[in-house]
């Protein structure tokens, strides 16, 4: 079976959750900020029925266009969500089944871990117990690990 790497599974799902929540509340940003336009956008108009004066046209197409630009942003940030929420998804199935997978691999490791030999069944020894490659790699990573610091 290949090799899965949790770690960075793991890793780039707490990033995904991360960026989905900056996009969660940009949305919820960005949805205020229409509401407050819109409220200032209806005052605006309410304005221009008692008199239409440059500054109030200006103002009143100002107020406008910030509008439609922050509906564009919402739309923007919605899809974003979407497809964060997608790949969200995506990279849960995808931790789900690595961590089926090794424990599929470590029901195959524990198995192998008695030496049961032919020999070894009828004697009154007890059963003799393997290092799986993995613990070994760990330890390795651990003493290295520990080298680097205790050299710095």
């Amino acid at each position: 079976m290949a090799h899965v790497n949790t770690e960075t599974l793991q890793s780039q799902l707490y990033d995904a959750q991360f960026v989905l929540t900056i996009y969660q509340k940009r949305l919820r940003c960005t949805q205020a900020k229409i509401a407050d336009l819109s409220d200032l956008h209806e005052a605006q108009i309410a304005a221009l029925w008692c008199g239409t004066t440059p500054l109030t046209l200006v103002r009143a197409v100002s107020l406008r266009a910030s509008l439609d630009a922050a509906n564009h942003q919402a739309i923007l940030d919605t899809r974003n969500l979407r497809e964060q929420k997608r790949l969200l998804a995506a990279l849960q199935a995808r931790v789900a089944s690595s961590r089926d997978q090794l424990s599929e691999e470590s029901d195959d490791e524990d198995e192998s871990y008695l030496d049961d030999d032919d020999d070894d069944k009828n004697s009154a020894s007890s059963p003799v117990f393997r290092v799986p490659a993995a613990a070994l790699e760990l330890l390795y990573e651990g003493v290295k690990t520990l080298g680097r610091y205790l050299w710095k």
